[in-house]
């Protein structure tokens, strides 16, 4: 994919949430740092900055937003992180051409009678059916293949190693292993832990692709980052927010109210409703418990099981980002002082 295909794709994505891009692809933050981005974007209107990052780390990301943060302190610096690589969709691409279905001994032995069993362009094939989708993504977001490989093996390290330890004395002992472990990695729980909204570049498909890049209606893109979860990082669904905020322990409804309100204060302004229809606390709150996603508990309230099952469309998305940098602020407005470390 040429460079003009690769700046109109993050052009549409930004214009999508409402930012103008800039032309420009270092930032400098108040330490005096030039920082490396794919894309920059202003929403004069919510006073908001919109950084597409190039950074190989979440948590330098998460250090660059405040680096820029500090040069502009009326402005609401929000920060995306693409990803081009997800190692457990490609051990689930993997998985799907085996007849078992799995990836252990017997699924890897399956795989490698298969192959041994194709022709050379039918081999192509496979490996073109794995790896295109990853490569394609690669290629837009315009990620070095060092960082990609870097990305690979951060996301291999969420394995735990006496797990991984243990299969291998497994296969050395009886031939026995398994790598089914791998298509459980959560590869943007780095970025969510931060605060930074990942970009999972890699589930998009090639229409997706060509319309982000061809389509002139903005309504298509936002669209497709609805579909990847997340246009709802920036405009949030209030009713999903107040779900996510309950389901991490949060119980009194003047502490969720509060938590909701940061929200459009940095930078986050509510979209629309996914759950209920109702816009005011009280009342989301009700309907909610209405439709049996939460129950008034011992101490205050709590999620349901409905509410939890719910909860799991969700809370391994990018739009969740959005609610650990809501907790995270706001346990630090009232649970520290900063003086108590001088």
């Amino acid at each position: 994919m040429n460079e003009s295909d690769q700046k109109q794709f993050w052009k549409s994505v930004c214009s999508a949430v409402d930012a103008e891009p800039r032309d420009y692809s270092i930032i400098r933050g108040i330490s005096g740092l030039d920082h490396p981005v794919q894309a920059i974007a202003v929403d004069e209107l919510r006073d908001r900055v919109i950084i597409v990052s190039a950074e190989q780390n979440p948590r330098v990301a998460a250090l660059m937003q405040v680096d820029i943060q500090a040069t502009m302190p009326k402005t609401k610096v929000i920060v995306s992180r693409p990803i081009a690589f997800d190692i457990s969709s490609i051990a689930r691409k993997v998985a799907e051409f085996l007849p078992s279905r799995r990836l252990n001994y017997v699924g890897i032995s399956e795989l490698a009678v298969l192959l041994q069993s194709k022709t050379e362009k039918e081999k192509q094939k496979f490996f073109e059916d794995v790896m295109t989708p990853f490569l394609r993504s690669a290629s837009i977001a315009s990620i070095p293949i060092l960082t990609n490989v870097i990305e690979v093996i951060q996301q291999l390290s969420y394995l735990k190693l006496d797990e991984v330890k243990v299969q291998i004395e497994a296969a050395r002992l009886n031939s026995k292993f398994s790598l089914e472990k791998i298509i459980d990695i959560d590869n943007l729980s780095n970025d969510r832990k931060f605060g930074i909204c990942p970009f999972p570049v890699y589930s998009l498909s090639e229409m997706d692709y060509n319309c982000i890049i061809q389509s002139g209606r903005k309504q298509d893109v936002i669209d497709i980052l609805k579909k990847i979860d997340v246009y709802q990082y920036f405009y949030p669904p209030k009713d999903s927010v107040t779900l996510g905020i309950i389901d991490s322990a949060v119980s009194w409804e003047s502490d969720i109210e509060n938590i909701l309100a940061l929200s459009p204060e940095i930078g986050h302004p509510f979209g629309e409703n996914e759950l209920v229809s109702s816009q005011g606390i009280r009342e989301i709150v009700d309907d909610l418990g209405s439709l049996g996603y939460i129950v008034e508990g011992e101490h205050g309230i709590e999620i349901s099981e409905k509410g939890k099952t719910v909860r799991t469309n969700f809370k391994f998305k990018p739009r969740e980002s959005l609610i650990v940098k809501l907790l995270n602020r706001f346990s630090f407005n009232v649970g520290v002082n900063p003086k108590d470390y001088l």
